[in-house]
């Protein structure tokens, strides 16, 4: 009881003691121990009127660039600016929708936040973040969307941005506590469209598009699951039957709780929650060989300093955030996972108290802010900002992960080059897994970071069906400056059109342009309307397709009108359609890929003469008289 009663009085002291930036020396950043990371500020949970924090994730608004902490509490979610870091500033708290809870999951897509909770009946809550521009502060939110399933309550939340779905897992009553698929690409209104219950009861979850060596799979929506004795590897990119690649044990499993993979798609890294306590050892963070997705291999594992137990875990580039409890946030690099070894470059410690195997300490973190800044939650005090010190940078995505070519055909992928720390270093960038019939190049194959680069793709015109896994690395003078990210590229055969359409409802007589009150107005969804409407039953190519959120922040006579319906028709049978795929109009009547920019391509489709029509679900469908040669 002495112990308990000195752990209260020392987090109450907190407020008083913590309320600037400390800078980490002699391995300490005022009360915290550290190593490469200074404390920013410290905001205790009586500044969010909670008692409790748990889960913690960020948002950074693309009209201001402010960075946002989004808190997960035992009442509700706390919304947080922290675009000054040493001066964070609680903007307001959107309460529970039943009861208040230990558990609380939030994660972001499309400027909305979905919130999660064990509490029963609670469902997932949709809060539009734009709101946070104009907010009062200290304001009581209302939801903007919600969802029930099951008894309404699930233990986490899992985002794919890429694909513009939500995955909810221990729901408990629905789908034996495994995968829930929300559609959120509207996302004041999401809608479950199916679901993966098949290997039982899932804890947490990583899905994303699967651009890595196993080509057998490339282009393909993945989920791993973390189903306490298992990780179980799903393709879930038809949602109405999911289908299990591969279900993996691992010696002296005890709970199998979170994992993440690395950007280059090959390794996965793995915490079991309770194998500390159980098997008496140290914190162990898993290594596994996922380069064959169907028979994966264990490759070993790292051994920390302390005792803790592990929590939640997040790659970016070449490092791995560990929230490991009483133990803090470890950072790892794992430059050298494919030996399975990893070494630790830095730590933030939440919880001064101690390393022991208990849960108190950080929950979770969030290591993906533009700044470098990291956000963590102390369950007992509150939540940190710290930033790393040692000099690294990233590689980052910002375009589509698989790239999908005609033969001909050109496409391009953008990267980010971000740098931490103080990192100033050239970088020498090379990509290699290229295939003879595909033509590769970079914009720049020496550059500095804080910048981004180009990379060209271009399908010989004779480039047969296949599916590749492209690997772009960085590299510096020093080994420990390497970082790699996979890019998938999918080259299949068919045929291209440009076409050109005007709709007679939005049509200007005066300027011969269309009017995009629909895109300015935000109603256009960003997943295409047909494939869930009952009119429309025509198994387009694309079915489901999601357009970038960019594509729509396009002004002028490129903007967005509308989504349409581009057929290729038979030339002897016209009402016989060959293929058909959603398609986006622009004011200026060209009809585009769902990328805003490319020509409408159909695959599988040969060269020769076909009647064109374009339908809509307001309009007459149109098509042309005389048949068009391919």
């Amino acid at each position: 009881m002495k112990q308990h009663y000195l752990n209260c009085i020392f987090f109450l002291c907190l407020p008083i003691l913590l309320l600037a930036q400390s800078p980490c020396t002699g391995g300490m950043a005022d009360i915290y121990p550290c190593d490469n990371a200074d404390l920013q500020s410290f905001m205790p949970l009586a500044d969010m009127n909670a008692t409790g924090s748990n889960d913690i994730w960020g948002w950074t608004d693309p009209m201001t660039a402010k960075e946002y902490a989004l808190v997960g509490l035992t009442d509700g979610t706390a919304f947080v600016d922290i675009s000054t870091p040493t001066s964070p500033v609680f903007i307001g708290k959107l309460p529970t929708h039943t009861s208040n809870s230990s558990w609380r999951d939030v994660k972001v897509y499309n400027n909305h936040a979905f919130i999660v909770s064990e509490a029963s009946g609670h469902g997932m809550q949709v809060f539009d973040l734009t709101r946070l521009r104009t907010a009062t502060l200290g304001a009581t939110f209302t939801n903007d969307g919600h969802v029930t399933f099951g008894s309404g309550n699930a233990h986490n939340i899992v985002a794919n941005e890429e694909t513009g779905y939500m995955y909810t897992v221990g729901t408990r009553s629905f789908a034996s506590g495994g995968l829930v698929f929300i559609d959120v690409s509207s996302p004041k209104t999401p809608v479950i469209v199916g679901s993966f219950g098949s290997d039982g009861y899932t804890h947490d979850a990583v899905c994303f598009n699967y651009r890595g060596p196993d080509t057998e799979h490339i282009c393909k929506e993945i989920c791993i699951a973390f189903n306490e004795d298992t990780y179980t590897i799903v393709d879930v990119s038809d949602k109405g039957s999911p289908m299990m690649i591969s279900r993996n044990g691992y010696a002296d499993d005890e709970y199998t709780h979170q994992g993440w993979i690395t950007d280059d798609h090959r390794y996965l890294i793995v915490d079991d929650e309770l194998d500390e306590s159980r098997n008496n050892h140290n914190t162990r963070s898993l290594i596994f060989d996922i380069s064959d997705l169907d028979a994966p291999t264990p490759l070993g594992y790292y051994e920390h300093v302390n005792a803790s137990v592990d929590h939640n875990m997040y790659v970016k580039g070449r490092y791995v955030f560990q929230s490991n409890y009483s133990s803090g946030v470890r950072i790892l690099d794992i430059g050298d996972i494919a030996s399975g070894t990893m070494n630790e470059v830095a730590y933030f410690d939440v919880y001064p108290t101690n390393n022991d195997r208990n849960f108190s300490g950080t929950w979770s973190n969030y290591p993906y802010f533009r700044s470098g800044n990291v956000i963590a939650t102390s369950r007992q005090a509150g939540f940190m900002v710290f930033k790393p010190t040692f000099p690294h940078y990233t590689m980052t995505l910002e375009s589509a992960s698989v790239l999908e070519l005609c033969p001909g055909e050109t496409k391009s992928f953008e990267i980010d080059i971000t740098a931490y720390g103080g990192f100033s270093e050239m970088l020498n960038l090379s990509i290699s897994g290229a295939p003879t019939d595909l033509d590769v190049s970079l914009s720049s194959d020496t550059t500095t970071p804080n910048s981004s680069i180009t990379v060209t793709v271009t399908a010989d015109a004779t480039a047969a069906d296949g599916a590749y896994s492209l690997l772009l690395t960085g590299m510096t003078n020093s080994v420990k400056t390497e970082q790699s990210i996979a890019l998938g590229v999918k080259v299949q055969a068919g045929v291209m059109l440009a076409g050109k359409v005007f709709l007679q409802g939005p049509f200007d007589n005066g300027t011969t342009l269309m009017q995009d009150n629909l895109r300015t107005n935000t109603l256009l969804p960003s997943r295409e309307p047909y494939s869930l409407a009952s009119n429309f039953t025509l198994g387009l190519q694309n079915n489901e397709v999601l357009a970038p959120a960019a594509v729509f922040n396009v002004t002028g006579n490129d903007a967005v009108v509308d989504w349409v319906i581009l057929e290729i028709r038979d030339a002897a049978m016209p009402e016989n359609v060959i293929a058909s795929r959603a398609a986006l109009v622009q004011r200026d009547g060209d009809i585009v890929d769902s990328d805003g920019v490319s020509p409408v391509k159909f695959i599988g489709v040969p060269t020769g003469d076909y009647h064109v029509a374009v339908r809509h679900r307001n309009h007459l469908g149109v098509m042309t008289n005389a048949t068009v040669s391919f």
